[in-house]
Parts: C-alpha cells; structure tokens; sequence
C-alpha cells in the first residue's frame, strides 16, 4: 500500500472514473503514485474502473506510473514517459510536478506549494492542499482562539519548522522547540516536553513518527499533556483510536463529513477537473488535442496553458470546504477546523475560513459530558470567606429564615462561579476551608495548607476567590486565564481636611533653598536700585539742573523697603526715573508676580491635603524603609508577604526585613484585621494589600485612602488540580463572560453598589504633582530668577552709558573734555545726599 502521508491509489483512480464520462473525445491522463503491493482484488477493480467509462463521447484512457519513494530521478522519468504518451493532465500524489514547465502540461498536485513554486506562473501546477503561508496564518489564529499561549512545539523536519516559524517570534507567545531527529529516542523528548512549564504540546511530525510519539506520550508515570496535532495529513483514524484526549487540524469540517484529508484532497481535485472539461466544452474552445512525443522533441503541448487557466478559474464547494485558486494555481480559499478526539468520542471546537480567520461563531463549544460518561457533572469547589468573593449572605432582617448549601453564600466570586457553571454546563458545591488560609508551602514538608493544599491533594475539584497566581502554587496546580490584574498598595489613614497643621505650616508652601534665595534676590536687588540710583545722573535730582546739592530719595533703607514693597504688592511714594532703574525694577516686578501666584495656588492645595504632610516623605512603598513616620505590615503568610519576601528589588527586600522584625510583636491574620489596625492607629500605621481588596475598603470608609501608586504586577485566578480536563472549559467560558462585558458589570455591583459601596469620591491620597500640593523647588523659578539676573546686569551696562552720554553732552555744552565730565558725574555720585537730609524747601512735592 502507499504510504498515509499520500493519497490512497484508488481515490486517484476515482478522479479518472469520473471525468470519463464528459470527455467528448479520447483523452489521456497521467497518474503518478508510489509503489505499492497491490493484491488481485484491488487489480481486477483496477480494470473495472477504467473499463466502464466509455460514453459516446469518447474515452478516458489513464496512464499509471508507479515510482520508489524518495526517488527524484525515477519519478522524472516517469513524467517523462508521460508526456511522450501524450496526456492531457497528470494527477500527482508527490513532488514529481514538474511536467507544467518542462512539457506544458498541467499537473494537479495533491500537495500544497513550496516557497520555489509558490509565485511560479510557469509551472502550471494546482496544488490542491492549502498554501503553506495561510496554514501558518491558521495555525496562529487557533492558537490564539484556544488561548494556548504557553506550549511546546516537537518538530522533525525543515518543511514542518517553516510552517511555525512564525508562531516563535511572536509577541505574547512563550514557545518551548523541540527538535526531534530522524531515529529519535522518544523517552528523551517526552522527558523534555514534561521539564516545560506547558503541558500544552503542538505536534508537526510525518505519520510514522507520530505514531511513535502518541505511544511514547502514553507511559504510565509520565505527565499528561494536551496534544494538538497540526498536520493536516495525519490520518484521523489513528488519533481516534488512541484512546486519549487529543485535539487535530484537518481540513474541512464536520458538514463536509469526516474524511481523511487524502480522500478528500483526491474527491476535490476530482471535481476541479470535471468542472474545468465542462467549462472548456462551453466556451467555444477547439477541443483539446494531446500531443505526443513531448519529452524525445522537448516541446510543449500548446493547449496546456489555456487549459490550466480553465482549472484555475474554477470555484466551489468541495469535501475540503470552498476551493479557489490564484492565477499561479495555489489554492488560496480552504475551511480548516479543530476536532477532539476523547474516549471514541469526536467534536468539532473550532473553525477557520481563509479571508475571514475564526469567525464570530466559528467556536463550538464542548460539551462538558464528555468527561462524565455524558452526565452533567457536579464540581467541589473550596473557598475562603474573604469580602467581597465570598460571604455569607445578608438576610435582609429575615433572621429565621434558614439557608442550606450554596445558598447561604454570595460574593464577587460566587457569581462568577454561577456564570461559568451556567456557561460550561456543570454543578457545583462550595466547601469553605475552615481555617480561612488559601495555602503557602511549608518549607520543612514541601506540602502546602489552605485550600491550595486540598486541590493538591485532589479533595476538591477547583478554588476560588482572591486567589494569586504564584510560580510556586503553579508548581502543584493549575490556574485559568487571570480574571483581574492588579499590584500592591499602602492603605494609609486620611486625617481629612480640617485637621490642624503646624503653625508655621504656610512657609511649607517653598522649599527652605527658595525662600533663602528670594532673601537674596531682594536684598541683592535693593542694592543694585541704590548703586543705580547714585551711578546715573537721570535719577540724581537736581544734577540736571546744575543745583549745587545733588539728591536721591534711592537710599540703601529706602531702595530695601522698596523691594520688600513691591514684593508684598505694597503702595511705594519714590518710583524710578531713570532707564536703567525702571529697567532693574521691571524684571523685579516680574519675578515678584510669578512667586506671588505660586505661592496662592499651593497655599490653598496645602491646606486643603495638609492631612497628607503627616506622612512626611512618603510618597510610594518604595520610600518605607527610609522613613520613620509610620509603621506597616501585610497578610502573614499571604501572597503580599510572599512578594516582598521573594522581591528582588533591595528597597522592597527592606520593607520584608521589617515587617518579618515587626511580626513577633504585631501579625496580620487576615484583611480586615490590618484594616482594623490602620483605623485605630489613626495615620501611624500603614497596611499593604492587594488593590482589588484595597479598593473595596476605601469605597466604603472615606477616612481609608491608597497612597500613591502601587507595586508588582499580580494576577487573580481560579485555581484547578493539576492537569484537570476541565482548564480549557473554564478558560472558554471566562473569555465569553469576559468579552460580553458581564465580567465589568460583577465587578461594578460588588465595588461600587453592594454592601455600602460608593460612598466616597476617590480612594488615592496620590502624593504626585499634578495631583496635589508638593513643595515649590528652586528650579521651578530658575527662569524668572535668570531674567532677573539679566536685568541687572543690563542696567548696570545702560547706568554706564546714561554717564557717558550725559557727559559727552554736557562737554559740548561747556566747552570742556569727555573726561572731566566723566570724574564730576562720578563724583556727584559719591557726594549724591538722601532727601532726608536737605532742607523741606528742597524736597520733592507729592
């Protein structure tokens, strides 16, 4: 017999059978196939096939060639004999399609296309099995469909790497490769593939190996791992009498009944070639002529071309699902689908068009009963009592009545339990662990507590509620996808706005380095008004007016009380006259309106968040462990505990040191008791916890607030025994609740409606920015302080030139030289009297 990977010989002689009846004249065809032992039986069918398809119009005469397998030089001479015959197409189970381009004549290959012929217009080949580039494309697509983005890939050859190439660079997948050689030891891989962190395994291996490979999988200790065989190829027969859990890619879907891909293939390339014939007899066409002898003459046959157009334009609907070619005969529309074979059982999961990917509702769901020999299953699953996942119901002042099983309990997870039960089909009973632990490993043991501990143990079927994901917990069970992410926070105690802060709590408002240097700029700037005020004569009273006494009201005092005026946006009697002082006293005035409006709009946000101040320099858990204001601690043993204590960070690895110091004297047993411990120490005490529970707490009491931002990146689960059938349920129904947004909607009724939630405006006491009333520093004023530094120094260069102008002028005017005008203007400076000190009569009048 042929070998599996390649059509079955006598479908290929059903192509020949079905097409005789429409030629309207003698046609041959080439079949090519490997050899094979073939018994009288299938020798005398042989005969009776190609001896009843004579019609009037005329005769199908096939031409069979049987080569070695693996043996190029034989299957040439094969199409060479061929073409020397004279055929009108030839039917090719292998790689032996050469006889387009050598000879002209079309081959329908029952095999997809390599990357060489692909984009060859000139090889005249149909490729019945799907392109190579839109099965990767596929592949990808039911990855992503089935959430399989941890798994392992066992491949045997280069052909099979190509087809998941693209699947290991791609964002968000972790791929373990697997390479497995021509005569592998099959222990060594499966010891591999159980090593991985998946026991999700993708399977690309020829026939004979997988068969090995299925049996190997099998061995009494090893792990059970999930299979998803992506060979169209593979004979589904065998898979299905494996007798395991394991999932196939094949082409078409159940409404195309379930073939082996080969039969279908071979019923397909059968209807392509009737349809073609028919459209060549109804076009108007010359009837087509074979001719002979083309591999001695090495010519081509001049109505291949036009003939391979005709089965390239064909379209339908064929065994593998819808058949459509481009013009270089790669089939390019196909239907592929996901089957699960389980106990003798058959279900299709999934399906994939090609142009439309997994459609809307291209998912079937599986039906649960399968794993309970077709009864509708009934799930343990533990819980701990933790608001708001899981609580006792509130009887709303009904105290008599009484509540049995899971109707005596509600919560965040206790309704999305009840969807997923309703969504997957299956019953369950809630069985709450009495310790009240969800399960840490105990280092001398190995063996882990709480309800993590029972799902090890296989006492209970799943676990819910506030359960993290942890790499140790994954080490004894499995988790579904994560419901929620989230990090850790600092829960703190709000003081509020109407606490009363330090009296000396305004100078807060700038940092100590900005007030001293505000001292110096207006000290600094007063001296500069009264140097100006002396060096140029247009601010000297009566040096323009050659009085004998020269006056400035500028003084030293005055030219201080002047700049602590303005500053204080106080009425000042003296202003500045000359250009060089109006210039000094504009850039102040510049830099007094910035500092001024800073100044008002972080007054008020610090006595509007002064509550936060207490706190003193903490501003996120990272700034803990340097800082003495307050105290913290987190849930003893629990997943907070457990990521400081593995943190990597050194600050973190810090806060663990303190709380396990702190741990003899102050242990957290559980959430509400750290709750408890934050509301009576009254803003000395900070507890750490998880930010779904943090956020619940602070909705319901305003005085509780989260400080600052949170750390590490969490994820909430449901918890699974180890390899339980049930993960990829579960994970099915939490991706439909998920997307139809029931997932938002539970958890807006359980934050924000139930039990007194909403009742506060925001949870954070964010010690950001742009959010609340941090310290005015130095460099936010550098650019005013700057333009205040410029001013002076260009009324200093524009005092020297009012001198020398003045002089130059008034050298003019006397006759005299530049320079003795220059020493009278300097000295005039020197000898310039306050106004205080002349007479009244030679005051300034107001």
């Amino acid at each position: 017999m042929a070998s599996p990977r390649h059509p079955n010989f006598l479908s290929l002689l059903l192509i020949i059978s079905s097409i005789g009846s429409i030629c309207n004249a003698d046609l041959t065809v080439g079949v090519v196939t490997q050899e094979g032992r073939r018994g009288d039986v299938e020798s005398r069918l042989l005969q009776d096939v190609f001896g009843n398809v004579t019609e009037e119009a005329g005769r199908l005469m096939p031409l069979l060639r049987e080569v070695p397998q693996r043996d190029p030089l034989a299957a040439a001479a094969a199409v060479c004999s061929l073409a020397d015959e004279g055929v009108a197409a030839v039917v090719d189970g292998g790689h032996s399609c050469s006889v387009g381009r050598v000879y002209g004549v079309p081959c329908i290959s029952l095999r997809g296309a390599s990357g060489k012929t692909a984009h060859d217009t000139d090889a005249l080949t149909l490729h019945m099995e799907p392109d190579k580039n839109l099965m990767s494309r596929a592949l990808v697509d039911f990855l992503q469909e089935l959430r399989w983005f941890s798994l392992s890939v066992v491949y045997d050859s280069v052909e099979h790497l190509t087809l998941v190439e693209p699947l290991l660079g791609l964002p968000g997948f972790r791929v373990n490769v697997v390479k497995m050689d021509a005569q592998p030891n099959y222990e060594d891989v499966m010891t591999q593939l159980e090593q991985a962190r998946s026991s999700r395994v993708l399977v690309v291996l020829e026939p004979p190996h997988l068969r090995e490979f299925l049996g190997a999988s099998k061995r009494p200790n090893g792990k059970p791992l999930d299979l998803l065989v992506a060979t169209v190829h593979t004979r589904l027969g065998e898979l299905k009498a494996a007798g395991r859990n394991i999932m196939a890619v094949r082409l078409g879907s159940q409404q195309h009944g379930m073939l082996e891909a080969e039969e279908a293939l071979t019923l397909d390339a059968s209807a392509v070639l009737k349809a073609a014939l028919h459209h060549h007899q109804r076009s108007g066409a010359p009837p087509l002529r074979t001719e002979s002898g083309l591999c001695l003459s090495r010519s081509h046959w001049r109505q291949g071309p036009q003939f391979f157009q005709a089965l390239a334009q064909t379209k339908l609907e064929g065994a593998s699902g819808p058949v459509e070619f481009n013009d270089q005969g790669n089939r390019v529309d196909f239907e592929l689908s996901i089957v699960n074979f389980y106990e003798g059982i058959t279900s299709e999961i999934v399906r994939w068009q090609a142009g439309s990917g997994v459609p809307a509702n291209g998912r079937v769901r599986r039906d649960i009963r399968q794993l309970s020999g077709g009864r509708k299953p009934t799930l343990r699953v533990a819980a701990v009592l933790s608001t708001p996942y899981v609580v006792l119901k509130e009887l709303g002042g009904n105290d008599t009545e009484e509540l049995f099983g899971n109707d005596r309990y509600e919560g965040f997870s206790v309704d999305l339990m009840d969807e997923i039960a309703k969504e997957v089909g299956f019953n369950y009973i809630l069985d709450i662990n009495d310790e009240g632990l969800y399960g840490s490993k105990d280092p001398q043991t190995g063996e882990y507590n709480g309800i993590i501990g029972d799902l090890a143990a296989q006492r209970v079927d799943a676990a819910i509620g506030d359960l993290t994901i942890s790499e140790s917990r994954e080490s004894v069970v499995d988790f579904t996808d994560p419901w929620y992410s989230f990090g850790i926070g600092l829960m703190v105690y709000h003081t509020g706005p109407k606490s009363s802060g330090p009296i000396f709590g305004f100078l807060n408002v700038f940092e100590s380095s900005l007030w001293w240097v505000l001292l110096a700029a207006t000290l600094g700037t007063a001296v500069v008004l009264f140097l100006l005020s002396r060096l140029s004569p247009y601010e000297r009273v009566g040096a323009m007016d050659q009085e004998p006494q020269v006056w400035t009201p500028f003084t030293l005092c005055y030219s201080t009380w002047f700049a602590l005026g303005t500053l204080f946006r106080q009425f000042i009697y003296f202003q500045p006259r000359a250009p060089s002082t109006r210039l000094v006293t504009l850039a102040w005035w510049l830099l007094v309106i910035i500092v001024a409006a800073h100044y008002v709009a972080n007054l008020a946000s610090f006595f509007t968040l002064r509550g936060l101040r207490s706190l003193g320099t903490i501003k996120s858990v990272y700034d803990l462990p340097d800082q003495n204001q307050i105290t913290y601690n987190a849930l003893h043993g629990g997943s907070t505990w457990a990521f400081f204590r593995d943190a990597k960070s050194e600050s973190l690895q810090r806060v663990y040191s303190a709380m396990y110091n702190r741990a003899s004297e102050q242990r957290i047993k559980s959430s509400a008791q750290g709750v408890e411990e934050v509301l009576e120490a009254q803003g000395s005490f900070g507890f750490l916890m998880e930010e779904p529970t943090l956020e619940y707490v602070t909705e319901r009491n305003c005085e509780l607030k989260q400080l600052g931002g949170t750390v590490g990146s969490r994820d909430y689960a449901i918890a699974l025994q180890q390899d339980s059938p049930y993960l990829d349920y579960f994970n099915d129904a939490l991706y439909s609740i998920r997307e139809s947004g029931q997932l938002q909607a539970l958890r807006d009724i359980w934050w924000r409606e139930k039990r007194g939630g909403g009742q506060c405006e925001s949870r954070f006491l964010s010690t950001e920015p742009s959010a609340t009333a941090s310290q005015v520093e130095l460099d936010d004023l550098a650019g005013p302080l700057l333009l205040l530094v410029a001013g002076v120094a260009v009324g200093l260069v524009l005092a020297l030139l009012e001198c020398c102008y003045y002089a130059t002028a008034s050298a003019n005017a006397k006759g005299s030289s530049v320079g003795s005008e220059m020493s009278q203007q300097f000295s005039q400076a020197i000898t310039t009297q306050p106004a205080e000190q002349l007479p009244l009569s030679r005051q300034p009048k107001a």
